[in-house]
Parts: C-alpha cells; structure tokens; sequence
C-alpha cells in the first residue's frame, strides 16, 4: 500500500512538472514572438528616417547638379517611405499610442516630401537660385527634428515593451 502512494506520489509530480514545463515554454515562445514583433517595428521606424534621408539626398542631388537620375533616385524613396509606413500601421494595429504617432510622422513626412517637391518644381522653374532660395526655409530642418522626435518615442515604447518581455522570461 505505501509503495502504491509513492507512485502516485511519483506520477503525481512528474505531472505536475510537465504542465509547469509546458506552461514555462509557452511563456518563452510568446515572449520571443514579442522581441521579433518589437525588432520588426524597431526596424521599420529606422527605415522611414533613412528613406526619408535618401529622398533629401537625391532631392539635393538633382538641386545641384539638374541630372535628372536623381529624380529617379528620390522617387523610388518616396514610394518606400509610404510603404513603410504602411507596414509600421500594420505592425502596431491594436497599439493605439503607437497609431497616433504614426498617424503624426505620417502628416510630418507627407510635409516634408511636399517641401521636396516644391524645391524640385522650382529648380525646374527658376535654376539654381531658385532652388536654393527654395530650401533656405529650414522647414525641412524643422521637420526631420519633429520626425526623429517621433519615432524615437515609438522606439522607446518598444523599448517598454522588450523591457516587459524580459521581465516575463
């Protein structure tokens, strides 16, 4: 009788381990499902600030030197950054604070491109001068300053999150 209470004893714990293993390793797999999610977003923020980034330079190229290449050069960020943007909605839906600095750096970007074009429309219209003339505002300035603002509280936000994640572990 006593060797029969042991084993269930045994079988008991040997259960219980299992389920506590099991839920251990659901844990770990949801948190690192979490740093993938929160590296995608991380990743997807510094790429607007760098497409945005080769969209001044080939902007500026084409002020400079009027060589159409970098028209091509700038329009191909300028679709990227709205795919960009698109994607980051998309991997911070259900994350309402995040939504709204998106929808922020959205109106920031959208601002900033129209800046670019209106440098571009008056290096086709007026040289060199006018094109300077164009980008002597410091608006763009102003607005990668509001943009570098922004993503870096969404990336701090991540931060929170990994944060929490490492804490579950």
């Amino acid at each position: 009788m006593k060797l029969k209470h042991i084993m269930l004893m045994i079988a008991a714990l040997l259960v219980t381990n299992g389920l506590v293993s099991q839920w251990n390793i659901n844990r770990l797999v949801t948190n690192e499902h979490r740093v993938v999610h929160v590296q995608e977003v991380l990743t997807a923020l510094e790429e607007v600030l760098t497409t945005v980034t080769e969209a001044e330079t080939s902007e500026r190229g084409f002020l400079i030197t009027d060589d159409a290449q970098y028209l091509r050069l700038y329009e191909s960020a300028v679709g990227r950054i709205q795919e960009t943007l698109d994607r980051l909605t998309m991997l911070t839906e259900g994350e309402a604070g995040q939504l709204e600095l998106i929808a922020a750096l959205r109106e920031r970007v959208a601002s900033r491109v129209v800046e670019l074009e209106r440098a571009i429309a008056a290096r086709r219209a007026g040289g060199f001068d006018a094109a300077r003339q164009s980008v002597s505002t410091n608006q763009g300035r102003r607005l990668m300053s509001e943009m570098r603002n922004l993503v870096g509280q969404m990336q701090m936000r991540q931060h929170e999150s990994l944060a929490a994640a490492a804490a579950e572990s």
